[in-house]
């Protein structure tokens, strides 16, 4: 049985080949470390939705702003 981690990490891996990206162009978008999001897509570290959150909401805001 998968755990959580690995669930998410399937997910994002998922929506990652829907947008032809890597995991270091989402590590590098939301601003964590190149290391960081490969134990995350490894399963091994839960991504810290809190922490990364205001993150995604600025660049959610920049993107929009373009015209």
């Amino acid at each position: 049985m998968l755990d959580v981690n690995m669930i998410i990490a399937n997910n994002i891996q998922a929506e990652l080949k829907k947008e032809n990206k890597k995991h270091v162009d989402l590590a590098e978008e939301i601003g964590v470390s190149k290391q960081t999001m490969s134990k995350i897509m490894n399963g091994a570290r839960a991504i810290n939705v809190l922490q990364e959150q205001p993150k995604c909401a600025y660049e959610a805001n920049a993107k929009s702003d373009v015209p």
